[in-house]
């Protein structure tokens, strides 16, 4: 049986008050590869593998605190449908394409910051929001990750405040 979850933001008001996009024209792209092996990711005319010939371990509930780890940089927003191929432990094979510009529409990063907060000469820590693709068994989320910079509140530190948020775009259970 299948089932299918996807959520969209659409730019309306959420919870707790007004939310505000911040654009991106580049992201960096990260896999993690669970319960599952072969992993294969075709997207931006580059292809990915994660667990070439094994099966990954299973996902610990610490790992949903993780920051995205091995990265590739610089992928231009978005580079056109993203093909996605794994097994599972059972040896049932999957296999999924996603269509970002649909996904992720408004190009942008949802956050209820004070613009007047947000470090405009970069407002993304290591300069880019990241996607993160997930393979959990029979699972595929596809998460957008990002840590905005914040100017100091006044009285504080005079450093950059960081603020991260990750929000799920896309989960398919096959």
């Amino acid at each position: 049986m299948e089932k299918s979850q996807s959520i969209v933001w659409d730019g309306k008001e959420g919870k707790g008050g007004k939310i505000q996009a911040l654009p991106f024209v580049t992201h960096s792209l990260a896999l993690v590869c669970y319960d599952a092996g072969d992993l294969c990711v075709q997207y931006a005319g580059q292809t990915h593998w994660l667990c070439p010939g094994r099966i990954g371990r299973k996902k610990l509930i610490t790992d949903n605190q993780r920051n995205p780890g091995d990265k590739v940089h610089g992928q231009v927003a978005f580079s056109g449908p993203m093909q996605v191929r794994w097994r599972t432990a059972d040896g049932a094979r999957h296999a999924l394409e996603l269509d970002l510009d649909r996904l992720f529409a408004s190009k942008s990063v949802p956050h209820q910051e004070d613009p007047e907060r947000i470090y405009q000469p970069m407002p993304f820590a290591r300069g880019e929001p990241t996607l993160l693709l997930e393979v959990n068994g029979r699972m595929l989320n596809l998460y957008l990750d990002a840590s905005i910079q914040l100017l100091p509140e006044p009285g504080y530190v005079q450093a950059l405040q960081r603020r991260r948020r990750r929000f799920l775009a896309f989960r398919k259970v096959f």
